[in-house]
């Protein structure tokens, strides 16, 4: 910044060499003076110039505002800031529209484990053929016949299950076991023969029976969901019971014989139906459904008790029915 240019220093020192040899001592002295003189100021004007070239220099952002006195480069970002602000929201806008609309999932509100219990009723078909043997023609007091002890009775039970929900969707698969007074009993009095005249004599008959204490279920379930809280279902799968099975022709008193069975099995057979389902709030659930059931038929062929070859009576008892029943569900 404080360097002198060449070309001055040149010329002063030229001046000074020319006088030196023409002056006398106090002309030399006085000379000494205007010389050193001239060099500062020529010192000055190069240090002025070389300022002024300086300040010429643009500098970016340091110039100040004639309204505010702040920084030009102050005012510049505080002007440009908005923009940038302004700009960012609009690209934010953009890739919103941009973007495909995001929807929360809908509640899973009937996802997982749950057990809980049921009470119902149900009614049966228990229908009986009484077939005679070796033929209605050679057994001649007994007219084949169909007799319908139609059980009915309650149900009560446990269940546990799980469900996957799918949006709208239910996809699940429930077990129950429930005890069950499900029962009922024909009587036929007097015994019609084969030419479909009553069999002489008072007090004998025919009796059937049909009786079902436990009933367990294996079913999926396939479900609508409506309104979040409401589900309507199907469901089908395996049914499994324990049946007993008893029947009896007896001719006494006028007669002697009498042909007894008594037959207590498990029965496999399937189950299906449908019902709804409601849930309040938190981990509880309400539901109502009808079931049918099909556990196929039952035989057994009885002797008289005082034996009398060929005779014999075969019995076949058929096993369906249908039940409802309400049930309770806690979710896990």
């Amino acid at each position: 910044m404080f360097l002198v240019p060449i070309q001055q220093l040149w010329i002063v020192g030229t001046i000074r060499i020319w006088w030196r040899p023409r002056l006398k001592m106090k002309e030399r002295n006085s000379s000494r003076w205007c010389i050193t003189g001239a060099v500062l100021l020529a010192m000055s004007c190069a240090a002025s110039s070389s300022n002024a070239q300086i300040a010429t220099v643009p500098v970016p952002n340091t110039e100040v505002s004639a309204v505010s006195n702040e920084p030009m480069s102050l005012i510049a970002t505080a002007d440009a800031a908005p923009a940038t602000n302004v700009n960012a929201s609009e690209s934010l806008n953009v890739s919103a529209a941009a973007a495909p609309p995001s929807f929360p999932g809908f509640p899973r509100l009937w996802n997982g484990f749950y057990v809980g219990v049921n009470i119902g009723r149900a009614s049966a078909n228990g229908n009986t053929s009484i077939i005679p043997l070796p033929d209605p023609a050679t057994f001649i007091n007994l007219k084949p016949q169909t007799l319908g002890p139609d059980p009915t009775g309650p149900l009560g039970g446990v269940q546990i299950g799980f469900n996957k929900q799918l949006e709208h969707l239910l996809l699940g698969v429930e077990a129950d076991i429930d005890a069950a007074g499900i029962d009922g009993t024909f009587i036929e009095s007097p015994i019609i023969q084969n030419n479909g005249t009553p069999f002489p004599g008072a007090g004998n008959n025919i009796t059937v029976n049909q009786h079902i204490d436990t009933m367990l279920t294996l079913r999926p379930r396939v479900g609508l969901i409506w309104g979040r809280r409401i589900l309507t279902y199907g469901t089908a799968g395996l049914a499994v019971a324990h049946v007993g099975y008893h029947a009896n022709t007896d001719f006494r008193p006028a007669g002697t014989e009498q042909y007894t069975a008594d037959v207590g099995t498990v029965k496999l057979g399937w189950i299906a139906g449908g019902g709804a389902e409601f849930t309040p709030r938190g981990h509880w659930t309400f539901k109502g459904e009808l079931l049918q059931y099909e556990l196929g038929s039952q035989s057994f062929i009885a002797d008289p008790s005082t034996p009398l070859p060929p005779f014999q009576v075969k019995y076949i008892w058929q096993t369906s029915g249908n039940f409802f029943r309400f049930g309770v569900n806690y979710k896990f």
